[in-house]
């Protein structure tokens, strides 16, 4: 194998950039609930919220603050996070946090990596088209890109 060939295999093994974004994400959320004292009470006594995720190891709090921790939507690394937020739905299309006013329960797939959530709703009122439950599947690759990306590491390897 040339080396050519070995960096383009080490690109192919990279993690994708959506995936460090929901990554990032999840983290944030997980760390504004650690944060906020406030937020147990309502995980504790929520009616809504099942036992078996009241005791998760992994807990997230959406308070509509993330959009003040990355850059501008006009800069480029701006635009690649809310770009990125937006194909994996973890956004709206108008930029708006899937989970706003959310505790946030992620679930993780057999390599750690992020792949649903579920957000339960906080607010003491909640507009009539706003749905107290959300929840978030991460997109899948389409067939053709799995397939073009194991075609690419077949030739890579030869």
């Amino acid at each position: 194998m040339t080396d050519r060939n070995k960096s383009y295999l080490s690109a192919l093994r990279q993690q994708e950039p959506d995936d460090v974004c929901i990554e990032k994400t999840f983290e944030y959320y997980t760390k504004q609930y650690q944060s906020a004292g406030w937020i147990r009470s309502f995980v504790a006594n929520s009616p809504l919220i099942p036992e078996s995720l009241r005791q998760a190891k992994e807990i997230g709090l959406c308070d509509r603050t993330l959009g003040k921790h990355i850059p501008a939507k006009r800069t480029y690394e701006g635009g690649a996070i809310r770009g990125s937020l937006k194909r994996t739905k973890l956004a709206t299309p108008a930029g708006g946090e899937l989970f706003r006013s959310c505790v946030v329960f992620p679930t993780r797939d057999s390599n750690g990596n992020i792949v649903s959530a579920v957000g339960y709703r906080f607010a003491k009122r909640l507009r009539t088209y706003d749905r107290s439950v959300i929840y978030w599947e991460k997109p899948s690759c389409s067939r053709f890109v799995e397939q073009s990306i194991a075609l690419a590491k077949e030739i890579l390897n030869d």
